[in-house]
């Protein structure tokens, strides 16, 4: 899912830069570029649109990881049915309910090739009716604006020519009056239609699941805190690491997205778009690196390098490695580690990985 995610961006960062540098590169030694302005223009549309749906899939996967969605059932529940019951047995429950929603998943393959069909499918479904209204206005356009080179071009006249309805919903892709601008330039409710409402909508549920999964976590870890002696350098250790985690779910999930989106809507803002511009450009990195940086990761490279390359990526060797599971096995079975807290722990460690 990651490396889906990383390809949509990098498609999208490429669309972006062929888009803008080679159209005005290219336009002093061709004037038929509109063909290929309003395709880099489409596929900007896509691959943003694939991004965010990603993003918006990793969060739905978040929340059957943590058994959020089972979670918030039997507390609708619990509060109809007004039952008593102390804080421990809630706590008990609800991890019994994440572990449940972990162990649940008997065909991971089948589900994968599902969100591939929903990642594809959904911004399709906003970029083809973009496409056919943004040629199906040009090609009505175009007449009008040849023989109005001497007069007045204004947008009372699209109106009068398209209709309301067709003006309003026309992106603008490229249009007859500047065919190397490859993005929206038509009417706002169009821009709000075909790309600000589902990216917005995606944006703001990646933000809400970001919000839960890590007031989840926190607990999760407060309440392991609490059950086991663990000195303070350890607890120290620990929120240490709990920061990593919620930093890098807020670069999966997209949090600087929701930056920029909100300093849009204030001209003031101008310096925090600049910086969320960044961010997101270099997101796509971001998470390439933090996936190359992982101890699965340096396995799996280690595995094609020689032995001797291996101590690079700290990666021992298989014996080694069996050797030191077996004893990390023995010490936990002679520590007896309470089931429910080594559940919780490795939970938080498979979303950090």
């Amino acid at each position: 899912m990651m490396i889906a995610l990383c390809c949509a961006l990098l498609g999208a960062l490429v669309a972006f830069l062929l888009g803008s540098g080679v159209m005005d590169n290219l336009t002093p030694f061709r004037s038929d570029l509109r063909p290929m302005c309003v395709t880099f223009a489409w596929f900007l549309q896509i691959f943003l649109l694939n991004a965010f749906v990603w993003m918006a899939l990793f969060a739905v996967e978040l929340f059957r990881t943590f058994g959020l969605a089972r979670m918030f059932q039997q507390a609708c529940i619990c509060s109809r049915c007004r039952r008593n019951c102390d804080a421990e047995e809630r706590s008990k429950n609800a991890t019994s309910m994440m572990l449940r929603a972990r162990r649940s998943d008997s065909n991971p393959t089948k589900r994968f090739k599902q969100q591939v069909a929903l990642a594809f499918v959904i911004p399709l479904c906003f970029a083809i009716p973009t496409l056919v209204i943004n040629e199906c206005v040009y090609s009505r356009l175009l007449p009008l604006y040849n023989a109005s080179l001497n007069n007045s071009w204004s947008n009372i006249s699209q109106e009068n020519e398209l209709g309301r309805a067709l003006h309003s919903l026309n992106p603008g892709f490229c249009p007859v009056h500047d065919p190397r601008r490859a993005w929206f330039t038509g009417h706002q409710i169009a821009f709000v239609v075909w790309f600000l409402g589902p990216a917005g909508s995606t944006i703001c549920f990646n933000l809400f699941a970001l919000l839960i999964v890590c007031i989840q976590i926190c607990r999760l870890k407060r309440e392991t805190q609490l059950s086991s002696n663990s000195a303070i350098s350890k607890c120290k250790k620990q929120s240490k690491s709990l920061i990593a985690v919620c930093a890098k779910l807020s670069i999966i999930l997209g949090a600087s997205w929701f930056l920029q989106l909100f300093a849009g809507l204030w001209p003031q803002l101008d310096m925090l778009r600049r910086v969320a511009g960044l961010v997101n450009c270099s997101q796509g990195g971001i998470i390439a690196v933090s996936m190359l940086a992982s101890t699965k990761a340096r396995r799996v490279i280690a595995q094609w390098l020689p032995s001797r390359c291996r101590d690079a990526f700290g990666v021992r060797d298989s014996s080694s490695q069996t050797i030191q599971e077996t004893t990390n096995s023995s010490r936990s079975n002679r520590r007896n580690v309470d089931y429910k807290n080594s559940q919780t722990a490795s939970l938080i460690r498979s979303v950090s990985s």
